[in-house]
């Protein structure tokens, strides 16, 4: 980000030679570049909050994922995204970050939501490898350290046995524990 003082009106009486005279003509650019990190440089999973009702969503539903299992490839950040409902009454607790059952709740929901979207739609053909920053290898790290398996193992365990698959997801990620996540 750069620093720049810009005209406010347009004045044709100041119109001579080397004066600035049009609305948002330039007067000063600063010459240090300011950096600013966005989404931040910590394990963060990418979020927005607003209210679902006006937007078309259920107005009573507490969080919305998005996440298209085609993007496997395409950087993390920019290709997952979690919807928070901010007239919700949970939605403090679940902005917050801290350890509780509601917490628990949500992230084992996310975890299973996204391996089980990959699974319906690569039951048998899922790659082994993946860019770094990228869905797949999220996907990938989740895999092997919620199932303690390879995406592609855990893709054949939850197209074999959903069930038994799910139940050992749950415990892996604590889920209703109430000083987890």
């Amino acid at each position: 980000m750069t620093h720049a003082i810009l005209l406010d009106r347009t004045s044709q009486e100041d119109a001579v030679d080397l004066v600035a005279f049009r609305r948002g003509s330039r007067l000063l650019t600063s010459m240090a570049t300011h950096r600013f990190l966005l989404e931040g440089s910590a394990s963060t999973f990418p979020t927005e909050a607003f209210d679902f009702g006006p937007a078309g969503l259920p107005p009573d539903a507490a969080w919305k994922l998005q996440f298209d299992p085609e993007s496997l490839d395409e950087p993390y950040l920019g290709a997952v995204r979690l919807f928070i409902n901010s007239s919700h009454p949970s939605a403090p607790e679940l902005l917050s970050g801290r350890p509780s059952l509601t917490q628990s709740v949500l992230f084992h929901s996310i975890v299973e939501h996204l391996l089980l979207i990959v699974a319906e739609r690569f039951p048998a053909e899922a790659q082994s490898e993946y860019q770094a920053d990228s869905v797949g290898e999220a996907l990938e790290h989740l895999a092997k350290v919620y199932l303690g398996v390879p995406l592609t193992a855990a893709i054949s365990l939850l197209v074999q046995d959903r069930a038994e698959t799910i139940c050992r997801l749950q415990a892996a990620t604590s889920f209703l524990a109430a000083n987890s996540r």
